[in-house]
């Protein structure tokens, strides 16, 4: 899948380690050695099972259950795609423009933009094989990652970050390293991300202006940086020193964590400018139970948790934040349930933006 598959469903499979992938709603810090390129593999503190690669999605044999939601002044709206027969709706700017993924019906991952009144484009990397878009800021650049070997639901296809401004493609590699993700940008043009470093390492980083900025959070083992506001304060995951996982806050150079009372694991995924911070809980870590609950936790790590919980789902994973205080993501109804929120019925495709040439360095 595209945005939320990679940046969710992937990321909880990984530091979860679980052997056949998590079937439905995640996220997971990529893990920082991977046994497919030789290295030692890793598995959390108190679980069993081999471990995955950096970025590894899981199986998802529960994805076409998957919908996307919009919060808006206190009202759900399904966000859909025409023809497609998966949707993920990622973070949505100030201009309620709203970056995500989705299948064709030859379940080949295309990245999206959704504008405030419902009209499509899709988003293809020239030369890619899969694509996913992340996010989109108020000026336009959009980022997110590709893949030129195969489906992005395949591992062993590493992938590639690119930046999407003016109707030109630039590819985001981090020198050296084996694979780069792009997942956030802000209005100051501020990308972060993480990569693979070639000792099997994963790190964090921030782009801007062309050059790239290692993130690791102090002792920690692995650092994934999942969103970014105007300020520069980065949310998103990290392993300790013991390999447990942990929510972060970096905010002017000082890292909090974010851990959910009653929650084995909480994944931070947006944070806006007010300091607002959405993701999502769960309550078991090795992800044998997929159920997860949304959050909003208001101006800094030490506030009250506030669930989102879409209505008649049984998971609900809040995505994205924006300065209006709209939020997107994805649930997963129950299948005994009626749907009750409207459905989305304004959507309208657009032409595919092309690039002349493939992405540039």
């Amino acid at each position: 899948m595209a945005m939320l598959d990679r940046l969710t469903h992937s990321r909880l499979a990984a530091i979860a380690a679980v052997a056949t992938g998590a079937a439905a709603l995640g996220l997971a810090v990529p893990l920082p050695v991977s046994a497919a390129r030789g290295g030692n593999t890793w598995a959390p503190a108190g679980t069993s099972g081999p471990a995955r690669v950096l970025g590894a999605p899981p199986s998802e044999p529960e994805m076409s259950t998957n919908r996307s939601f919009l919060l808006k002044r206190g009202r759900y709206r399904d966000v859909t795609v025409p023809g497609a027969t998966e949707t993920e709706a990622g973070r949505i700017n100030d201009l309620g423009q709203i970056a995500g993924g989705y299948k064709d019906a030859d379940r080949r991952d295309h990245g999206f933009v959704r504008d405030q009144r419902g009209r499509v484009r899709t988003i293809d990397v020239p030369g890619a094989t899969g694509t996913s878009a992340a996010q989109i800021n108020n000026h336009g650049q959009l980022v997110g990652y590709y893949t030129e070997t195969g489906s992005l639901d395949d591992p062993a296809n590493l992938r590639r970050g690119f930046l999407l401004e003016g109707g030109r493609f630039r590819n985001l590699d981090v020198p050296r390293a084996v694979q780069t993700q792009a997942y956030g940008i802000n209005n100051r043009g501020q990308v972060v991300g993480d990569y693979l470093a070639a000792d099997g390492t994963t790190h964090g980083f921030i782009w801007e202006r062309g050059r790239f900025r290692t993130v690791d959070v102090p002792d920690g083992l692995a650092t994934s940086p999942l969103g970014i506001n105007d300020r520069g304060d980065n949310v998103g995951l990290y392993l300790d020193a013991a390999g447990a996982a942990h929510g972060f806050l970096l905010h002017n150079g000082v890292t909090e964590n974010i851990d959910a009372p009653d929650a084995a694991l909480t994944v931070p995924l947006g944070i806006n400018n007010h300091g607002h911070i959405v993701g999502t809980t769960y309550r078991d870590p090795t992800l044998a139970d997929s159920e997860s609950h949304g959050f909003l936790l208001r101006r800094g790590s030490n506030r009250p948790f506030t669930p989102i919980d879409s209505p008649g789902a049984v998971s609900t994973i809040a995505n994205g934040i924006n300065n209006n205080g709209d939020i997107t993501g994805v649930y997963r109804p129950a299948p005994s349930r009626p749907d009750n929120r409207t459905a989305q019925t304004d959507s309208q495709t657009s032409p595919c933006p092309t690039s002349p040439a493939a992405p540039t360095s």
